[in-house]
């Protein structure tokens, strides 16, 4: 598979090139809880009639003002989508402009200026066609940030929210699974996000099974239609092998374990791939489940590696990626992890340097830059370091939740020295 070229794929999605050679795209988001008072809120109701392959909803928006002196808000949506009302105590007019850049945007006017970190209600009413989107060969939907399904706030790195939706559905069969608690309620689903996220995921579907893992601590849960439990059950094993190995090290100051893994029902799809979100991910149909052992140690990694923005997700993507390096160096040993390296670095050469890297701008260097580059850059400080002082280091940046690359270049320095910091920037540089 290869990298999307929309927002849509550079934004939603993550992956590895080890192992089932699977390159996916991941958004760069952070981990921890944050105050309540800088959060987002969503909140409403959704219908979806999957007769008709149409989607309706009432939602209130929380919007918090990323800078000062905002007269128009604007928000993503779906250019197929029909926006009926938009209104906030400040809303002066709206406008659903389907041909911005990058993507298709509802802009709301304000008759009042608001300043950085304010909150504005907006409650928005809109439908939605789902032709294209619901697979109803496989009675089988999923809405995500792909869809833009869901009015999604353009300063999406500086922005996570909460959310509490009610979902009504004509196919009261279907099971709901998603990237929040879900409850069934009076006909309806109740879904409320676990914790602060910038995405609502949805995937509704006739037939979806669940194999879960609930012991020492864990809670892990794989869901898919025509995976075997055998498979599943390995899957599960694995994930909490993995999980165990991350918890015990780098991520040991905020250990993960809690993560549901979706399946799709049907062949990967090109520039469709899988994804993260916090405890929940999304991958597309595979035969061989073993395959899929490192690459999902790539995504779950993602947990605590998810801070920096566009500008500096290899950040978010190398260290992802070495993650899944050092446990495939646990698992099947060091030969192992050094021919994957050998691989990553006989492939890196000509590349652009990482420092000051923008992948927007050069989407096609992006996978090698990210994937192999960023990688062996990583490896090269591990060996200056050290295996026990490095992996004490990653912890470091994990827990900082360090968003550039020049505030990892400071706290190397104070980590180890100057001088180490400057070797490792200039290679950065190269």
């Amino acid at each position: 598979m290869t990298i999307g070229i929309g927002i849509k794929k550079s934004l939603s999605a993550s992956g590895s090139t080890l192992g089932a050679a699977l390159v996916l795209v991941v958004c760069s988001f952070g981990v921890q809880a944050e105050p309540t008072e800088k959060l987002g809120k969503i909140a409403g109701e959704v219908v979806i009639n999957f007769a008709a392959e149409q989607l309706s909803a009432k939602l209130d928006y929380d919007y918090i003002a990323t800078e000062d002196y905002s007269t128009t808000v604007p928000f993503y949506l779906n250019q197929t989508f029909d926006v009926k009302k938009v209104t906030c105590r400040l809303c002066q007019s709206f406008d659903f402009d389907r041909a911005a850049k990058p993507e298709s945007s509802v802009l709301i006017k304000l008759n009042k200026p608001v300043l950085k970190g304010e909150k504005l209600q907006i409650h928005f009413e809109y439908t939605g066609n789902l032709k294209g989107i619901y697979k109803s060969d496989y009675k089988f939907l999923e809405l995500g940030l792909d869809n833009f399904w869901f009015p999604v706030h353009t300063g999406i790195d500086r922005f996570n929210f909460v959310y509490r939706i009610s979902i009504k559905t004509d196919e009261p069969g279907f099971q709901l699974i998603a990237n929040g608690r879900t409850k069934s309620k009076g006909g309806a689903w109740l879904v409320q996000s676990k914790l602060p996220d910038f995405d609502i995921d949805l995937v509704l579907g006739e037939g979806l099974k669940s194999n879960t893992y609930k012991q020492s601590g864990y809670n892990l849960q794989v869901v898919s239609k025509n995976m075997p439990d055998e498979a599943a059950a390995a899957l599960l094993a694995s994930m909490k092998e993995i999980l165990d190995f991350y918890n015990s090290t780098f991520g040991v100051f905020d250990p993960q374990r809690e993560v549901t893994g979706v399946f799709r029902p049907f062949p990967p799809v090109e520039g469709q791939g899988g994804y993260f979100r916090k405890g929940y991910f999304i991958y597309p149909q595979t035969e061989k489940v073993q395959d899929l052992v490192i690459p999902i140690s790539h995504e779950l990694s993602h947990y605590w590696w998810l801070k920096a923005g566009r500008q500096h997700a290899w950040l978010n993507e190398s260290f992802a990626e070495y993650s899944a390096m050092l446990y495939l160096r646990k698992q099947q040993g060091i030969e192992a992890f050094r021919k994957a390296l050998e691989d990553k670095r006989s492939r890196s050469a000509n590349l652009p340097p990482i420092y000051g890297f923008d992948r927007t701008k050069n989407r096609q260097a992006t996978p090698g830059v990210f994937y192999r580059k960023g990688v062996v850059k990583l490896s090269e400080l591990e060996n200056e370091l050290g295996e026990e002082k490095f992996m004490e280091f990653f912890r470091r940046v994990a827990r900082a939740g360090v968003q550039d690359t020049d505030a990892l270049i400071d706290l190397l320095a104070q980590f180890a020295s100057r001088d180490v910091a400057d070797r490792f920037l200039a290679s950065l540089k190269k």
